[in-house]
């Protein structure tokens, strides 16, 4: 067993920075919904650890959101790149 927190404790320590940096509770949503999307994505791939989230891989999601949600690849990419670039530098898994 791992002593890394869990997707729902790193979620809600991101969602905390974000208010403390006075986000709006509308972009916290869209926020929490793009990363809801993108960790499903993942977790379909079984793509379970930042660790594994390569370039390839974000350029696969850009493709899949462009393809399948009419979302431009730089919303895309812009939407999961914070996040992923959070959690690797904290070496954290991204499914729990």
């Amino acid at each position: 067993m791992s002593n890394s927190p869990t997707r729902s404790v790193l979620l809600s320590r991101y969602f905390t920075h974000l208010r403390m940096n006075n986000w709006s509770p509308m972009a916290i949503s869209r926020r929490d919904y793009a990363l809801g999307k993108f960790i499903v994505w993942c977790s379909d791939r079984d793509i379970d650890n930042v660790a594994e989230i390569t370039t390839e891989a974000l350029f696969g999601y850009r493709r899949w959101l462009y393809h399948h949600h009419s979302v431009k690849s730089t919303t895309a990419l812009t939407r999961v790149r914070e996040m992923a670039n959070r959690a690797r530098n904290d070496h954290r898994p991204l499914i729990d």
